[in-house]
């Protein structure tokens, strides 16, 4: 299973994103206080059968 955490840039700001598993992406959108690592639980169900995307919110 593919697992990758990355910075990328969004308008000049460090965004951190988290992609794990393989096939059609699903994007996941965490609210402002809650943390990627929160959705573990999910992420792993998900990504059994889907390529799964979070990334914290830049503040």
């Amino acid at each position: 299973m593919i697992e990758q955490i990355r910075s990328v840039k969004v308008r000049g700001a460090a965004v951190e994103v988290w992609e794990m598993g393989e096939g059609p992406p699903v994007i996941i959108l965490p609210g402002m206080n809650s943390p990627i690592w929160e959705w573990h639980a999910v992420v792993n169900a998900l990504s059994v059968q889907y390529r799964v995307i979070l990334f914290h919110r830049p503040w």
